[in-house]
This record gives structure tokens, C-alpha cells and sequence, in this order.
């Protein structure tokens, strides 16, 4: 049961889809919203899972997680012997609004799908990004080996915040915990993306000590991470519904992705794809 953000309940551990190392669900065509805490997530450990063509709203903490933190008692050490916490996870035309924490999120993940998605006001309390790469402690244990993200992939989302709202666009955290944890490992596959926040500037942070920056613009950022030299900073111009109207900069901006051709409404893709969830 989806309880709303606030009432009444223990509100510490109440998801809408908790995937502990199940592999290959495929979640899809769902309206998930009023989660007390996180909407979806693929953790210890999941394999090959999809979200797609799925609306997450009103979450009190995060939207849709590839990865997070989970006890090292679940984990299949034959199978997956570096702990991560999702392999091989996609999020893929989804609309995600309204959410304290990030929008979506990824953490000790490897090779990570993060296509077309639209989101909207998330990380409202300023702690997390809109996307964000975290790190997963796995209960201090210290057998876990709680590995940064690698080789994630982060192509044609939009994200639409209202003034006022969280400005960080995307971060990559490090953490001096346990020797040292880091929010990735190598190069960030990301571009042909669209940040936007009515009257102020898009902001990016990456805080790994070999690589730490203050909160910079997208054109700082496109250099610093060697990516998102492509994307763009400008009003996407959507409706009420979040669909691109005429003279949207969406429009024919994305990236194609070779393994799906439809959007939010199982519209088939025009031979450019548009930026976000939906193709105009």
C-alpha cells in the first residue's frame, strides 16, 4: 500500500518496489506515486532489470534507484563476487516528479541505462542531485567491498526544475568512510541531455578528491567530466503533461539508443530521437 509522504505510518522503510537481487523484472507501464520513501529500486546485487514507460510521483525520499545499500547476506558472492548492486540496470522512459531525494539515483552500479527520462522537481531538499551518483556502505561490514559506480550510461533526459527547487543538476559523491568511498570509477558515458531551472543556472559537483570541483556550470562540468558536450541548458518547453510542445529544443536533440525505439506512450521513436520521455 502507498501510503502519502507524511501521514501517519513508520515511515523508514516503506517502498513501492524493493528488488532485492531479483534478476530480469521488468517493471513497466505503472503509475507509482505517494510512496512514503523510494519509488523503485534494484538492489544486492539485481541483474538485467528494466523500468520503463513508468510514472513515479511524490516520493519522500528517491524515485528510482539502480543500486543502494543492502545487508552483505543477500548478495550471491558466486555470481556477483565485487558486491555490486545492480549490473546491467535500465531506467528507461520514465517521468519521475516530486521527490525529496534524487530523481534517479545509482549506486555500486555497473553498466547502468539511464535513457529519455523526464524529471521533474526532484531532490527538493537540496541534499542529493536530480541525478546522482552515490555510494553504498553494505552495513560497515567489512567483508563488503561496496564498489563505485562503472561505466554508466546517461543519455537524452531532461530535467525541469521550478525556481527555487534544487539546482544540482548532477553530483558524484565521495565519502571518507571506510578508507574512502566513491560515486565512480572511469569515464561517465553522458550527453545530449537537458538541464533547466527557472531563473537560475544549472549546477554540477564532482566531489572526488582527484577530481573535486566546486558546483560548476554545464560548460565547466562538459569539460570536467569529459561528457555532456552535447546537452544543454534552455526551458524544454513542455505542457502540463510534460510532453514537448512545438519549438521545444527537445525535439530531434537526443542521442539514438540502438535497444528501444518507443517512448512514454509506446509511440514509436522518430529516426532522431527527441530529449525526455516523450517523442513529439
Amino acid at each position: 500500500m502507498a501510503y502519502p509522504p507524511g501521514t501517519s505510518h513508520d515511515d523508514k522503510n516503506s517502498e513501492g518496489i524493493d528488488n532485492v537481487q531479483g534478476h530480469s523484472l521488468l517493471v513497466e507501464d505503472c503509475y507509482i506515486h505517494d510512496i512514503a520513501t523510494t519509488g523503485v529500486y534494484f538492489k544486492g546485487g539485481a541483474m538485467n532489470c528494466i523500468i520503463q514507460r513508468t510514472k513515479v510521483e511524490r516520493c519522500g525520499n528517491s524515485g528510482i534507484l539502480l543500486g543502494f545499500d543492502t545487508s552483505p547476506e543477500y548478495f550471491n558472492l558466486e555470481t556477483n563476487p565485487d558486491y555490486y548492486e545492480n549490473i546491467n540496470g535500465t531506467v528507461r522512459n520514465c517521468l519521475v516528479i516530486d521527490t525529496n531525494y534524487e530523481g534517479i539515483g545509482l549506486y555500486a552500479s555497473k553498466d547502468a541505462h539511464v535513457y529519455n527520462n523526464t524529471l521533474v522537481n526532484v531532490g527538493k531538499n537540496g541534499v542529493h542531485s536530480a541525478i546522482y551518483l552515490g555510494v553504498a556502505t553494505q552495513d560497515w561490514d567489512e567483508n563488503a567491498k561496496r564498489p563505485p559506480n562503472i561505466n554508466p550510461s546517461i543519455y537524452n533526459n531532461i530535467v525541469k526544475q521550478s525556481k527555487g527547487v534544487n539546482n544540482l543538476m548532477v553530483a558524484i559523491r565521495y565519502s571518507q568512510d571506510l578508507g574512502g568511498l566513491s560515486g565512480l570509477s572511469g569515464k561517465a558515458n553522458i550527453d545530449n541531455n537537458l538541464y533547466y531551472i527557472d531563473g537560475e543556472h544549472a549546477l554540477f559537483i564532482d566531489s572526488r578528491p582527484a577530481y573535486e570541483t566546486e558546483k560548476i556550470t554545464l560548460k565547466d562540468w562538459a569539460n570536467h567530466i569529459d561528457g555532456d558536450k552535447l546537452s544543454f541548458e534552455e526551458d524544454p518547453l513542455l505542457d502540463s503533461e510534460y510532453r514537448q510542445i512545438k519549438n521545444s529544443p527537445c525535439i530531434d536533440k537526443g542521442k539514438n539508443i540502438p535497444s528501444f525505439e518507443d517512448d512514454f506512450d509506446k509511440k514509436t521513436r522518430d529516426s532522431k530521437f527527441d530529449i525526455g520521455c516523450y517523442e513529439f
